[in-house]
């Protein structure tokens, strides 16, 4: 007889679902539906509904935007009257019934594929029959205990929160009997081990936790006024009591996932609507419901954890080797129901490719290569409904951050770069369509877009080089037309690509871009943008491009569009490697040896939450402080005792190359004024122009030109600090860096709660204190260890790295990306990440009514790409 498997999905019904972030519930109700979207294929589910808390509704509505299909879904009027929508579920498939099966999840677990067989294979939809998974809890310790009463039958599921309530009130209760007393911070302590965290404790313990806050000690007349002794016990729907102690004792826990007989199924859910009439607190507890019941068959299997491999990508995937399989099938259904369901097979040597190709990309972080393996079925999914099976080339490309050395590539500096993963990654297809075809899975950065080949070569010609397109005013003005001015961009890297290896064709082609660079946050999307897409353009062409040639490349690109080069971003997007941070000395470029990451530490970049304002003068005043630095660098060149190598950049400024003692050197300073007024500027015509289209003339302004000048070279000199610390696995002392750094940028500091001015002035009495500290100990005084003061922060993110930086495990932050719209980065222990992002969200987001945006990385490589055939992907 074949069974007819309808599946019923909870979204947000279990109680860790409330204390997630909004991002955290966001991408648990996306991987939630990814997972059984496809899991309900593969063992050929006739029908997949999810049933939804009212608090996740508004997350699957943004899922089933993101995946652009609608989700078959039954929103909850309320939690507690689950058992009623299955009941209504169940009078849904009415005759039907007598041949299926139903199988729950609350997604605990995610299940493999084989685990399941047994119960399919052995339920009898005419009898009354359960099959649930279990495993052990030392290998599954996150999951809801199981409950076993005295002969050894299972009684009830209990999930952890509530369980570990009940563990904390007992402790309570033991240590205030007989007049005892308990002091605040060790019931607070108390509390957070058992309940997992801080937020689950205030939620849980409600006025209990304030209580204990205020700093008094816990009593036992304080403890029965927020909670009597019958909370200490968990109440079972058999009206077995049991305490959380011995719950604890069970080595068994339940990882929610179910298969049930209706009958069964409609029984168990009956009791526990009659059940729950009478409940304050609903019970959810249907295998403690089937308990209840008479001759019910309940089996159990038992999963186990699997074992650890030894190759590295078995590990990170979970999948060990097997030679008996030769293909692992990945199916993806289509959004569009006009559409036929689109499948593909992934062949296992082109899966190895993808794994390892992950594996280059983002180094040994087994989060984040899982999130961005099932983030590609995301976008193969994705491309394939828009533009139908076939061969796809992969690019990426990720976001570059300076950890020091902002400003530098400007003055012959240099910066220490790293890689984050947040990213823009490009699928292309070349086509016989004629057309450019554009899809973006955010419509509103990137609209949808199709071009038609022969606009274009109405001002190209059928035969082009590349010098050609660089000449045809016709073609840029065509380019520029484009209502979009990140089509500029698209098109000059098509353009440069189809003139590779002396082709000189432009033929159609399919393009999604997939962004998860933060918007407005600081970041300059449109580098990313050039290299996934010349990635992908590079591999469908099947050509082989290194680190120097795809920076070339690049640099073309923006020659085309007669574009001043980001050096900075394309530098480190062309040459970063994962786990690893990049030296780049500016002025001319050169690449130094990389410098391995702490594996104990992770780059946190936090948005100011402000929007940015950019400015319409930001290449003339690039210039104005470019001469500026020039006059002062002369200044010292004309005084220094020891003439003869030019000070032409900021590196020629350092003691050493100026044959100067440390003391010699902030002597030279006293050289330098205080401030320089720009006279090169002065009333010279500007390209601006005023309302009535004249030209604008600029005034003189005055620059603080010894504070600036002494933040280059010390920022130069914290570079190679940096390089030195990092080597020695000083990771206080790499932390220390950014936070100096930092007081060279910042206008304002966080006293007492408070915002207060900072300035800094180099005055010559304190050039002259310097002098004298180094002619006794010049290493007190070291040159990196000088801020300057460029002040190019803003109020808001000072506040934002003062916050930071008061968390215990945070090594240092300072200020990162452009514009008041940047944020800061943050240096940051392993182990105190999750604090310190629940730190500043309370201390800095909340406060502000700002949108909490944070990423947590480690570098990871700049760019890289790769290409499946046709055969590879399809059946």
């Amino acid at each position: 007889m074949i069974l007819n498997k309808h599946a019923l999905i909870f979204i947000g019904c279990n109680s860790r679902f409330v204390y997630l972030s909004h991002e955290e519930k966001l991408k648990e109700v996306l991987s939630v539906i990814r997972f059984w979207t496809n899991y309900s294929l593969k063992i050929k589910c006739s029908s997949l509904n999810y049933l939804v808390a009212p608090d996740a509704a508004p997350f699957v509505a943004k899922t089933s935007e993101t995946l652009g299909r609608e989700i078959s879904c039954i929103v909850l009027p309320s939690v507690n009257k689950f058992a009623e929508s299955i009941n209504n579920v169940l009078k849904t498939f009415g005759e039907g019934k007598k041949n299926s099966v139903f199988l729950l999840s609350n997604n605990c677990y995610f299940p493999q594929p084989d685990e399941l067989s047994p119960a399919f294979q052995k339920i009898n939809s005419e009898e009354r029959s359960l099959f649930f998974l279990t495993g052990q809890k030392s290998d599954f310790g996150l999951y809801p205990r199981l409950v076993v009463s005295i002969t050894g039958e299972p009684v009830g599921s209990v999930d952890k929160t509530v369980s570990g309530l009940s563990r904390a009130l007992a402790s309570f209760y033991a240590s205030t009997e007989k007049g005892g007393e308990i002091s605040a911070e060790r019931a607070l302590s108390l509390a957070i081990d058992f309940l997992g965290t801080k937020t689950s404790a205030k939620g849980l313990l409600h006025n209990l936790f304030d209580h204990l806050s205020s700093g008094e000690m816990l009593v036992r007349t304080d403890l029965e006024k927020y909670f009597t002794a019958k909370d200490r016990i968990i109440e079972l729907v058999n009206g077995q009591k049991m305490t959380g102690a011995e719950i604890e004792k069970t080595s068994a826990v339940d990882l929610g996932v179910y298969v049930f007989s209706p009958q069964i199924l409609q029984e168990a859910v009956q009791v526990l609507i009659e059940f729950n009439k009478s409940k304050s607190q609903p019970v959810f507890d249907l295998i403690g419901a089937v308990a209840t019941l008479q001759r019910a068959d309940v089996e159990v299997y038992k999963v186990k954890k699997p074992d650890s491999e030894e190759n590295v990508v078995s590990q990170i995937y979970g999948k060990p080797e097997s030679a008996s399989h030769s293909e692992t099938q990945v199916i993806y259904r289509s959004p569009d129901k006009k559409k036929q369901p689109t499948s593909f097979v992934l062949s296992e040597i082109a899966e190895k490719r993808l794994r390892t190709w992950l594996l280059e990309a983002y180094g040994m972080d087994k989060a984040l290569i899982k999130e961005k393996f099932e983030y590609l079925g995301f976008i193969f999914e994705l491309f394939f409904y828009h533009f139908g099976e076939g061969a796809i080339s992969l690019g990426r490309a990720a976001a570059p951050v300076a950890l020091l050395g902002r400003h530098l590539e400007n003055f012959g500096g240099m910066i220490n770069a790293a890689a984050i993963s947040r990213e823009c990654q490009v699928m292309t297809r070349a086509t016989e369509n004629d057309t450019i075809r554009i899809r973006c899975t955010a419509p509103a950065l990137f609209p949808d877009t199709n071009i038609p080949i022969s606009d274009i070569l109405a001002v190209t010609g059928k035969d082009f080089t590349w010098q050609e397109f660089l000449q045809n005013k016709n073609l840029h003005a065509f380019i520029r037309s484009h209502q979009h001015p990140w089509m500029a961009y698209v098109f000059a890297t098509l353009l440069r690509a189809c003139t590779l290896n002396n082709s000189n064709r432009l033929s159609g082609i399919d393009i999604l871009i997939a962004n998860s660079l933060p918007g407005n946050a600081g970041f300059n999307i449109l580098p990313s943008l050039v290299f996934a897409l010349a990635e992908a353009l590079i591999q469908q062409r099947e050509n082989e491009f290194s680190d120097k040639q795809i920076y070339n490349f690049v640099c073309e690109v923006y020659a085309f569009l007669r574009l001043e080069l980001p050096l900075r971003e394309i530098t480190t997007l062309a040459c970063a490697k994962a786990g690893k941070i990049l030296p780049i000395q500016f002025s001319p470029i050169a690449i130094a040896k990389h410098i391995q990451f702490p594996d104990a530490c992770r780059l946190l970049f936090c948005h100011s939450g402000m929007t940015n304002v950019q400015e319409n003068h930001s290449q003339n005043n690039l210039a104005r402080l470019k001469e500026n630095i020039h006059q002062s660098l002369k200044i010292i060149e004309s005084k220094r005792a020891h003439p003869g190598l030019a000070i032409n950049h900021i590196r020629d400024l350092l003691p050493k190359r100026m044959a100067v003692s440390v003391a010699e050197f902030y002597s030279l300073f006293e050289h330098v004024p205080e401030h320089l007024t720009d006279n090169l500027f002065l009333n010279k015509p500007l390209s601006d122009s005023n309302d009535n289209g004249e030209q604008t003339k600029t005034v003189a302004q005055i620059i603080p030109a010894r504070n600036v000048l002494m933040y280059l070279i010390g920022e130069y000199c914290r570079c190679r600090e940096l390089i030195v610390r990092l080597n020695m696995g000083d990771i206080e002392g790499a932390g220390r860096l950014l936070r100096i750094a930092h007081d060279g940028e910042r206008v304002a500091v966080r006293k007492n709660g408070r915002l207060e001015k900072y300035r800094l002035h180099y005055t010559d009495d304190l050039l002259s204190d310097l002098q004298k500290i180094a002619l006794q100990n010049p290493e007190s005084v070291a040159i990196y260890e000088q801020s300057g003061a460029v002040q190019t922060s803003s109020p808001e993110i000072d506040e934002l790295v003062d916050v930071l930086n008061s968390v215990h495990g945070v090594l240092g932050a300072h200020i990162s990306g452009y514009g008041t719209a940047g944020g800061a980065l943050a240096l940051v222990e392993k182990s105190a990440v999750e604090s310190c992002i629940e730190h500043i969200d309370k201390e800095y987001y909340q406060p502000r009514g700002f949108e909490k945006t944070v990423l947590a990385s480690r570098p990871v490589s700049g760019c890289s790409g790769i290409k499946f055939s046709r055969e590879e992907l399809t059946e």
